[in-house]
């Protein structure tokens, strides 16, 4: 999960997406602050129910205004297998970080992975041994 820290409406995909609507009563500023608020609140519940939920700050720069959907980028399936997917807006694909892969490279074994490319690879779910 990646905490927003850019949080926002974006023109470029409010077309393609049925999800997005521009608020008419709430200003930019205090949509970011309830997204952090329901994400921080999401969170607790998950965590609160047992489900261990790995949490990433959103970066600074590039500013990512849809970032706390990492799901529209990459998914991880039981068979322990990461797809990384394109994405259609330009916008939408400075998303993408390799250092959450990276990281899911690092506390699990991983099988096969092609970094440069983006591409599909597979790790397993077992958490390393120290």
């Amino acid at each position: 999960m990646i905490r927003p820290r850019h949080f926002g409406f974006e023109t470029e995909t409010a077309a393609s997406n049925a999800f997005q609507h521009r608020s008419d009563s709430d200003s930019d500023s205090c949509v970011a602050a309830k997204a952090v608020r329901e994400f921080d609140s999401a969170v607790a519940e998950l965590r609160s129910a047992g489900v261990r939920a790995l949490v990433f700050e959103d970066r600074d720069d590039p500013e990512c205004l849809g970032a706390v959907f990492p799901n529209n980028w990459f998914t991880a399936h039981r068979e322990g297998v990461v797809v990384v997917y394109p994405m259609r807006c330009p916008s939408r694909r400075k998303e993408r970080r390799e250092d959450l892969i990276e990281h899911l490279r690092d506390k699990y074994k991983v099988r096969n992975s092609c970094k440069k490319t983006m591409q599909p690879f597979t790790f397993t779910w077992a958490p390393k041994k120290s």
